[in-house]
C-alpha cells in the first residue's frame, strides 16, 4: 500500500499541511529548546487504522523517526482508559508538537473514512460478495487523496479518482445533448479510445432502455427505488449482460440490504467520503530521549 501514492505528491501534501498550521512564526522552539523527546499515538476508539504513508511524510518533513506498533489496515480496539499505543515518534521537541495536530488530523480522518467503509463492505458482502463497494467524487476538497487511499485500506473501491479516470455522462449532459445522445457517445469513444470506459448515469428504467444499446460499459441506476432497482438490473444483465450496473443514490446503512441483489455489480455511496465519522486519537509524551 505504501508504495501506491507518488512520493512527490506525498512531500507535498505534508509541506502544505506543516504550512497550514505555521505559516510563518511558531514560538515552541523558545519553550522547548532543541531537546529530544519521545511522544507516542494512542487510539481511543474501535476503528481500523490507515493513513500511514501520509504520516510518515510528514515526520520526514520534521525529521521524525516512528516506529509503528500496527499495521495499516489493522483494527485497533481503543476503548480503554488511555486507548491503544499505536505509534512511537522520537524527534526534537518542538518539531513533534509541530506535527502533533498535523498528524492526529489525517490520520482520524483516514481510519474514519477506513473505519466506515469496511463496516459497510462488510454488510454488503454478508448478503452477496459479488457486489462490491465503492466511494465517489464527493470528497473534502484538497484531501481526496486521504480519503481514496482510506477506501483502498478498508477494502472498498476508489471509484474514478477524478474527472480523467473515466467518462462518466451524468444527468446534466443527458439533459443538454438531448437526442444527440448516441452521436455523443459515439464521439467519446473516438477519442477516449480501448483504455477508458463510459458510464452514464440513469434516471428512470425508460433512460435505461435508451442508453443500454449504445455500446456503454457501465449503467449508473441513480435514486432508484429498490424495486426499480431489481426490474432495471435484470432487464440489463438479460439483455446486455457485458453491462456492469452500478447503483447510488440514497443508500445508507439503514436501507442498504434492501438494495443488494444478484444483478447489480457495484454500490457506491457519497457518504464514504462525505459524511464518515473521524476517529479519536491523541498523542502524549513521553519522556525526554536518553533521561
Amino acid at each position: 500500500m505504501d508504495q501506491l501514492i507518488n512520493p512527490i505528491v506525498l512531500k507535498e501534501l505534508a509541506c502544505s499541511w506543516i504550512k497550514e498550521d505555521c505559516p510563518n512564526f511558531d514560538f515552541h522552539p523558545i519553550i522547548n529548546g532543541t531537546r529530544t523527546g519521545i511522544f507516542n499515538i494512542f487510539c481511543k476508539a474501535q476503528a481500523i487504522l490507515a493513513g500511514k504513508p501520509f504520516i510518515q511524510a510528514i515526520c520526514d518533513q520534521l525529521n521524525l523517526n516512528i516506529e509503528w506498533l500496527v499495521e495499516e489496515g489493522d483494527i485497533v480496539n481503543g476503548f480503554q482508559d488511555h486507548g491503544v499505543k499505536v505509534a512511537s515518534l522520537t524527534g526534537q521537541i518542538s518539531n513533534l508538537l509541530l506535527a502533533e495536530r498535523v498528524i492526529l488530523n489525517v490520520l482520524s480522518r483516514c481510519s474514519g473514512v477506513a473505519t466506515q467503509a469496511n463496516r459497510i463492505k462488510e454488510i454488503i458482502q454478508s448478503i452477496d460478495d459479488k457486489v462490491v463497494l465503492a466511494g465517489t467524487r464527493k470528497t473534502t476538497p484538497g484531501f481526496r487523496l486521504v480519503e481514496k487511499y482510506g477506501l483502498l485500506v478498508s477494502g472498498a473501491l476508489t471509484h474514478r479518482y477524478d474527472l480523467s479516470s473515466m467518462v462518466m455522462i451524468k444527468d446534466n449532459h443527458l439533459d443538454i445533448v438531448g437526442e444527440a445522445l448516441p452521436d455523443y457517445i459515439e464521439s467519446v469513444r473516438r477519442y477516449c479510445g480501448f483504455s477508458s470506459k463510459i458510464e452514464v448515469e440513469c434516471r428512470n428504467f425508460e433512460e435505461v432502455k435508451k442508453v443500454a444499446p449504445l455500446g456503454v460499459d457501465i449503467i449508473m441506476l441513480d435514486n432508484f427505488e429498490p424495486d426499480a432497482v431489481r426490474q432495471s438490473a435484470n432487464w440489463i444483465k438479460n439483455n446486455y449482460p457485458a453491462i456492469l450496473v452500478e447503483v447510488s443514490g440514497g443508500i445508507d446503512e439503514d436501507n442498504l440490504e434492501d438494495y443488494v441483489c444478484p444483478t447489480i455489480d457495484v454500490i457506491s455511496m457519497g457518504t464514504l467520503v462525505q459524511g464518515y465519522s473521524t476517529i479519536d486519537f491523541s498523542m502524549k509524551f513521553e519522556k525526554f530521549k536518553n533521561s
